[in-house]
C-alpha cells in the first residue's frame, strides 16, 4: 500500500510541477497511463480528476490569448482536446481518461466529404433549382385557331348546304327576285385526351422545383397531345378529326402546267390564291410544312450559287404571300397545308383537369397518382372547308403546276 501511495505522490508532483511550464502531448500521455497503472484504487479517481483539470487550465489559457500560450507547443494537443471536450469531461464521473489521436495538420477540402456509396454528397453540392427537360416538338396549334369554349360534349352548329336564285335588278311593274336556301345541322362529339404518371409520396415530398417539373412534364405532354390530335387526328373515336381530315385535297385546276420551274413557295402562292377564290372571305394566314422541308426551303440556290428568294417572299422567307410558315414534327417531309386558321374551331370544355389521388394499389405502395385530362374537339364547317388545301405529296403537286418541257 506504500508502494501505491509513493507511486501516487509521484504522479501528483509531476502534474504541479508541469502547471507553471505547460505540458506537452508525450508528457500527458505518459501521466495518463500511469494513472492508469492505479485503476481500481481511491488514488485512481483523484488523479485523472487532477489531470483533467490540468487540460482545462491549458484550454483557458488558450481561450484568453495569453503569452504562454503563443509560445505553446502544445496546440494540436489543445486542438484535439476542445474537440473531444465533452468526451473527456464523462471521465470524471467514469474514472478513466477518454482517448484521442492527434492528427498532423492538413487542409480541408471539399474531397474530405464524400458519400457512402461514393461520389459528391448533397450537402456539398449547389442545386440551381431547375430541372431541364427532355425536348419536345413547339406548341402551337391552339394558337393559331379559333379557340371555342364549351359546356356540353356534343356541339351542334348549322349549315347553309344549298341556295337557289339571287338578288337582281327589277323593272317597274316586274317579277321580283327570290332565293332559298337549304339548312343543314351538324354535330361534332367532344373526346378525352388525357395523361397521368405515378409518382411516390416521398418524392412529393422533395423541393417545390423537382415537384412543378413532374407537374410541367404532364401538362406539357398533354398540350403536345391536343396539338398532335389538332393537326393530324384521323377522326376515328377516340381520336378528334384533325385538320389534315378536314382539309380539302389539291388539285392544280388552273394551275396546271403554268408555272416554270416551280418550288416549294411557288405551291404555296398557288394555293393562297386557290384558297381565295374558294371563298371571298377566306385570307390565308398559315402553311405547315416538316422542318426538313423548311430547311430545304431556306437553302434552296440557283446553278451559280446564290439564294433563291422570290419577291412575294420576306427576307427571312418565313411569310409568303402574307402567309406565315411554320415547321411541325406532325408533318411528313411529303406534306404541306396551306389555310385561313381563323376557321378552324378548336373547342374546349373548361380547363386542363388536373387530380392526385389513390388508384389500384397506391395505397399499399405509397404512390399517388397524378392525372390531366380535358374534353376537345376540333370542327370547320362544311361551307368552309375550302379554307384548307393539304397537299400531300409536295414532288408531285410540283410536277402538276409545271410548264412542261418542250419536245426536242
Amino acid at each position: 500500500m506504500e508502494g501505491i501511495e509513493k507511486m501516487a505522490n509521484d504522479i501528483n508532483d509531476k502534474i504541479d510541477a508541469l502547471k507553471s511550464n505547460m505540458v506537452t502531448p508525450e508528457q500527458f500521455s505518459a501521466l495518463k497511463s500511469e494513472i492508469e497503472t492505479l485503476k481500481g484504487t481511491d488514488k485512481h479517481e483523484e488523479l485523472t480528476a487532477k489531470l483533467l483539470d490540468l487540460a482545462g487550465e491549458i484550454q483557458t489559457i488558450k481561450d484568453n490569448g495569453t503569452a504562454e500560450s503563443k509560445n505553446n507547443a502544445f496546440e494540436k494537443f489543445e486542438k484535439e482536446y476542445k474537440e473531444n471536450l465533452n468526451e473527456i469531461q464523462s471521465a470524471k464521473t467514469t474514472g478513466t481518461i477518454m482517448s484521442f489521436e492527434i492528427k498532423a495538420v492538413e487542409p480541408v477540402l471539399t474531397s474530405n466529404v464524400s458519400a457512402q456509396a461514393g461520389g459528391n454528397v448533397v450537402a456539398m453540392t449547389q442545386s440551381l433549382g431547375f430541372v431541364v427537360p427532355t425536348a419536345d416538338n413547339r406548341l402551337f396549334a391552339e394558337g393559331i385557331m379559333n379557340a371555342v369554349p364549351v359546356e356540353l360534349d356534343t356541339l351542334t352548329w348549322i349549315d347553309e348546304v344549298a341556295k337557289e336564285g339571287d338578288a337582281g335588278m327589277t323593272s317597274e311593274g316586274g317579277t321580283k327576285s327570290q332565293s332559298d336556301v337549304t339548312y343543314v345541322e351538324r354535330t361534332v362529339n367532344l373526346e378525352n385526351v388525357t395523361h397521368f404518371i405515378k409518382v411516390s409520396t416521398k418524392m412529393l415530398a422533395q423541393p417545390s422545383y423537382i415537384v412543378n417539373a413532374v407537374r410541367s412534364r404532364l401538362l406539357r405532354k398533354l398540350q403536345l397531345k391536343k396539338q398532335q390530335q389538332l393537326l393530324s387526328g384521323d377522326g376515328t373515336a377516340p381520336d378528334i378529326k384533325g385538320i389534315k381530315e378536314w382539309a380539302t385535297a389539291f388539285t392544280a385546276g388552273d394551275y396546271a402546267g403554268s408555272v416554270i420551274e416551280p418550288n416549294i413557295n411557288d405551291l404555296i402562292r398557288v394555293l393562297v390564291a386557290q384558297i381565295a377564290e374558294n371563298g371571298e372571305d377566306f385570307m390565308p394566314n398559315y402553311a405547315i410544312v416538316s422542318h426538313k422541308t423548311l430547311a430545304d426551303m431556306d437553302l434552296k440556290k440557283a446553278s451559280d450559287g446564290h439564294y433563291v428568294l422570290p419577291p412575294f417572299s420576306t427576307l427571312d422567307n418565313r411569310t409568303i404571300s402574307g402567309v406565315r410558315v411554320i415547321a411541325s414534327n406532325e408533318f411528313t417531309n411529303d406534306e404541306l397545308i396551306v389555310g385561313d386558321f381563323t376557321k378552324a374551331n378548336y373547342a374546349f370544355k373548361n380547363s386542363v383537369q388536373v387530380s392526385i389521388n389513390l388508384d389500384g394499389n397506391d395505397f399499399t405502395k405509397n404512390m399517388r397518382t397524378i392525372l390531366a385530362e380535358q374534353p376537345i374537339a376540333l370542327f370547320v364547317s362544311s361551307n368552309e372547308t375550302g379554307a384548307f388545301i393539304l397537299v400531300d405529296d409536295i414532288a408531285e403537286a410540283l410536277s402538276e403546276i409545271a410548264v412542261a418541257e418542250p419536245s426536242v
